[in-house]
């Protein structure tokens, strides 16, 4: 668990998704950037969070100034990654360029903004089969939390059914394009829940390759 004390005007306000931006870098080449669109509404100590798939990005764990790795898996040649950051309130509406040690190709990203948290965590997994499974993540109290389930998947033929009780989902990809190799897609989807431990459903997914995150906020 990662227990800040929130000292920002967000701290005050009632725990909450304050907005949330998606999109993708389209590449046909072998690219070491990433350019990451922040949601439009951001104040000062909102929890920042980005979702980021990579194509062909076994090596590329994708990095920027600020940012912290929150989950990271490899699948096949596909990643999987969440980033955070505590804003400053001015990274509203701003593009956030992301870069990888190795090059990876076309990526897919979705970023979050938090109001009225206290503390997180997150885990992922990967799966070389259809229909993944998010993992479990545990904090051992009960109390307000929004639940964040998140798939990073291979080939783009379709959106992926959220798990069970989740809605408000996002969806992002890169392409409508058949070929595994190139083309990626990143979705989320959330629900809040005063449990101290939450085990989601699986995504409806045709793809076999696929990374699953799950990210708790309270």
């Amino acid at each position: 668990m990662i227990d800040f004390e929130n000292r920002g005007p967000s701290g005050g306000e009632p725990l909450a998704v304050r907005d949330v931006s998606a999109g993708s870098t389209e590449t046909s080449t072998s690219a070491s950037s990433h350019d990451v669109l922040m949601p439009t509404l951001v104040e000062e100590g909102d929890l920042l969070l980005v979702f980021i798939a990579i194509a062909r990005g076994s090596n590329a764990t994708p990095g920027a100034s600020g940012w912290t790795v929150l989950f990271n898996t490899d699948q096949n040649s596909r990643r999987g990654t969440c980033l955070y950051k505590i804003a400053d309130g001015t990274e509203g509406g701003t593009s956030v360029t992301f870069t990888t040690p190795s090059s990876g190709e076309r990526s897919a990203h979705i970023s979050f903004s938090i109001a009225g948290w206290t503390d997180f965590d997150g885990t992922s997994s990967g799966y070389g089969a259809s229909n993944p499974d998010c993992p479990t993540l545990t904090f051992g109290t009960s109390e307000e939390t929004i639940w964040i389930v998140s798939v990073a998947a291979a080939e783009p033929e379709g959106d992926p059914t959220a798990p069970s009780g989740y809605s408000n989902t996002t969806h992002t990809r890169t392409s409508t394009s058949t070929s595994d190799d190139d083309h990626v897609r990143q979705s989320t989807a959330r629900k809040t829940s005063t449990a101290s431990s939450e085990n989601p459903s699986t995504w409806t997914l045709t793809d076999t390759v696929s990374i699953c995150g799950t990210v708790g906020i309270r």
